[in-house]
């Protein structure tokens, strides 16, 4: 049986081998004297009559108000949905009607409360095409060390070198506990804390551009992603092996091979600040340059070698640091001009 419905079922109409035909079609005597040839005929055509009705009728019409569905009889509510969502909806809601559907199929998508962020998840990305995002920590508040104090304004965020040494001691679970260690310790004049390296303790550091005092240099910037690349390797005061064939040329060289800041190579240069391949250039161009390093904000710089080059791997190798100095009343803490140096924070 074939049914159609106008929402409360109230229409209906049947089609079987026994069912009545139309008043055109019916066979009364006189047709009943036609050959047996026009007979199947006609009953072809009845039959066809039948698949049609079956094709237009045989499909429930529902209507709930809304939208209008077709929906065979004895059909699964998987079709009806798919047969609605081709229909043409009397509004846009936000979250899809899921109430005939079992609990275990039911999802709610909210649209209202959806955001769009603006990131890029760069794990995806090749190396020299990453963007570094800082999802470093707030810095933790430091107390003052009283007896010597750190000196003012001032964040050692920046690289420092290998003399600062983790600090074995217990209860230095973050940055102000570092910080309290070194200020009670009088050996201890510097500190830095990050969460892959732990508590750094050492002696006095030169940061920036200063120049008086000892050799310890740490940078005043955060750690950030260079280019740069090695020209010469040295070993035991010689160059054992000269790479200039191949780095310095554009072709083949590789500005990416050392991503990590590294130490060793002097003060910045005043040419070569534009490019990369400009620092490049000069570097190959000097007799005696072994290593170079270029930053957009840091500029040039070029030397006989450079050495405690950062991994350059792991993200977090990018995150700054958080660390101060004790005063130090015998230094001036003046740039190679004599001039009073001081870090710029932002």
């Amino acid at each position: 049986m074939i049914r159609a419905s106008k929402g409360d079922g109230s229409t209906s109409m049947g089609c079987s081998a026994s069912a009545a035909l139309p008043p055109e079609l019916a066979l009364d005597d006189k047709e009943a004297k036609i050959g047996s040839s026009l007979r199947r005929n006609r009953r072809r055509s009845a039959q066809v009559v039948c698949a049609i009705i079956y094709l237009i009728f045989g499909a429930g019409i529902i209507w709930d108000g809304t939208v209008v569905t077709w929906v065979k009889e004895g059909s699964s509510k998987d079709a009806a949905e798919d047969a609605a969502e081709r229909a043409p909806p009397t509004s846009v809601r936000n979250t899809p009607d899921t109430t005939q559907l079992a609990p275990q199929e039911r999802k709610t998508v909210d649209i209202a409360q959806t955001s769009v962020r603006n990131t890029l998840d760069t794990a995806q990305l090749p190396a020299q095409k990453r963007k570094t995002v800082d999802i470093s920590p707030v810095a933790a508040a430091i107390a003052p060390c009283v007896g010597a104090p750190w000196k003012e304004d001032e964040n050692l965020l920046g690289t420092c070198p290998s003399d600062l040494k983790p600090y074995r001691g217990a209860g230095v679970p973050g940055a102000a506990s570092c910080a309290q260690a070194c200020c009670v310790n009088t050996a201890c004049i510097t500190w830095q804390y990050r969460a892959d390296k732990g508590c750094l303790h050492g002696g006095d550091v030169r940061i920036g551009q200063e120049k008086d005092g000892v050799s310890a240099w740490c940078s005043d910037q955060p750690p950030r992603r260079w280019s740069g690349q090695k020209v010469l390797i040295r070993k035991g005061g010689r160059v054992a092996e000269d790479l200039r064939s191949t780095v310095c040329n554009v072709n083949t060289w590789d500005p990416t091979e050392q991503e990590g800041q590294c130490f060793g190579l002097g003060s910045v240069k005043k040419e070569g600040a534009e490019s990369a391949q400009k620092c490049m250039e000069l570097c190959c161009g000097a007799e005696d340059c072994g290593a170079w390093q270029w930053h957009e904000v840091e500029g040039c710089f070029y030397g006989k070698r450079m050495f405690s080059c950062a991994a350059a791997d792991d993200p977090v190798v990018f995150q700054p640091f958080q660390g101060k100095r004790k005063f130090q009343a015998t230094r001036k803490y003046v740039d190679m001009k004599g001039k009073p140096w001081k870090q710029s924070l932002i």
